[in-house]
């Protein structure tokens, strides 16, 4: 078949892909792609890795009107951000682009994304975002008193932190992470297509999230101490505490995550069958012991630690298989 055709029945099909989409979302009350939102920019990375970033805006374009056609307004935006990055995604693919760099842009772009969709369209659907805090703050309400109600013990918040404050930096610690979930769900999709379509692609960001650099480590353990001490050791400027616990948050979070993955691997060393129930023990061992699994984080992170997992795992894996055998 003639280029020129291919380009123009591939960009059909992906513009017929999102219409169909867009009709059953209308259907569900338009929920589906808001849930799903991380499976919108798929199509165009699909055409973004064949043809390149010139050709794909024609094609990017089209999918935007036929929004307007088919959908509501507001649909407008999250097709348009969609189609954005997936515009991004895939010519960074097709361009080879180091897979950090190319996941860290993206990461950046679903923020603005979920950014704008928090403060700016759902103020324009009527939720603003002063209506949005105080809603977090009615939940967190009802969440400690009946926490106070089943244990008998009342949650109180540092001295410096004001229920306020706590629902704000809730907000935000969400979108970063949201951002964050939404990125590798897009990635992992993508390479999921890639594979099953037998297109060329960069190596698995599993490999880059396996190992990743050791200096991230020091900069989310310091966030993280210095956040135990701000919230209990005011430094008497609210702007700052409030940056400094944001930071904490993150960094535990992200401690966190690799001490998960490390219990995990431990867990399920030479128990295969019994994987997803110990990944569900991993996963409560890592939230009742929020300080250890964070520090084991950091030793898997910034240190060679993991290479010692890893490589225990993998023995231990392959002897399972061999007794299985």
């Amino acid at each position: 078949m003639n280029q020129s055709i291919r380009k123009i029945t591939d960009g059909a099909m992906m513009c017929a892909i999102v219409g169909a989409l867009l009709l059953i979302d209308r259907l569900t009350g338009n929920n589906l792609l808001y849930m799903f939102s991380y499976l919108l920019p798929l199509p165009m990375i699909f055409y973004s890795v064949k043809y390149g970033f010139k050709d794909s805006i024609v094609v990017a374009v089209s999918m935007v009107l036929l929004t307007l056609i088919v959908s509501t307004p507001i649909m407008i935006f999250y097709i348009g951000t969609s189609v954005g990055l997936g515009v991004v995604y895939g010519s960074g693919i097709r361009r080879k682009w180091p897979i950090g760099r190319l996941l860290g842009l993206v990461f950046l772009l679903t923020l603005l994304m979920n950014v704008a969709d928090t403060v700016v369209i759902s103020a324009m659907m009527g939720f603003p975002l002063s209506q949005q805090i105080s809603t977090s703050m009615e939940f967190l309400n009802q969440t400690f008193d009946k926490f106070a109600q089943y244990s008998g013990q009342q949650m109180v918040l540092p001295a410096n932190m004001s229920i306020q404050k706590f629902a704000v930096q809730m907000i935000i610690i969400g979108l970063i992470t949201t951002s964050a979930i939404q990125t590798l769900a897009t990635h992992l999709f993508a390479m999921l297509m890639f594979r099953k379509m037998k297109m060329p692609t960069t190596p698995n960001a599993m490999v880059a999230f396996m190992f990743p650099s050791k200096w991230t480590g020091y900069p989310a353990i310091i966030a993280f101490v210095a956040m135990q001490y701000v919230l209990t050791h005011s430094t008497g400027n609210e702007k700052v505490d409030f940056a400094i616990q944001v930071l904490g948050y993150l960094g535990m979070i992200y401690l966190m995550f690799y001490g998960y993955i490390t219990i995990n691997l431990v867990l399920s060393r030479g128990h295969q069958k019994h994987r997803f129930l110990l990944s569900i023990l991993a996963l409560i061992l890592t939230i009742m012991a929020t300080f250890v699994s964070a520090m084991v984080g950091f030793l898997y992170i910034s240190s060679n630690y993991r290479n010692v997992i890893l490589q225990m795992v993998t023995i231990g894996g392959k002897a399972n298989a061999e007794k299985n055998h």
